[in-house]
């Protein structure tokens, strides 16, 4: 997940801090008997990745908002040189999707 994090929050953070920085946000959230749910495109570039999860023994719903990043931090074409898929929001709450 770590190397995901948008260059906006990981800053000149090394690898090694930024992986540590999630683990410790995502430690209280332990996951679980995950499966993949569905894939949806929202744009060439922006895309959610939802799975269920057993997270902390509780089935839940998790979804995953990306889109593709160039290394100044902004929305560019996939595939193009430079660009990752990068986590949109990164944090629990944003992921874990209240369920009904």
């Amino acid at each position: 997940m770590a190397r995901h994090i948008p260059r906006t929050f990981r800053g000149a953070k090394s690898p090694g801090a930024v992986a540590r920085d999630a683990r410790e946000i995502f430690d209280p959230y332990p996951i679980s008997n995950w499966s993949f749910a569905a894939l949806e495109y929202h744009a060439a570039a922006a895309a959610a990745v939802t799975v269920k999860a057993d997270v902390n023994e509780e089935e839940r719903t998790l979804t995953f908002r990306l889109m593709v990043m160039n290394q100044e931090g902004k929305v560019d074409v996939p595939g193009a040189a430079g660009t990752q898929w990068e986590l949109l929001v990164w944090a629990p709450s944003g992921i874990l999707r209240a369920e009904e």
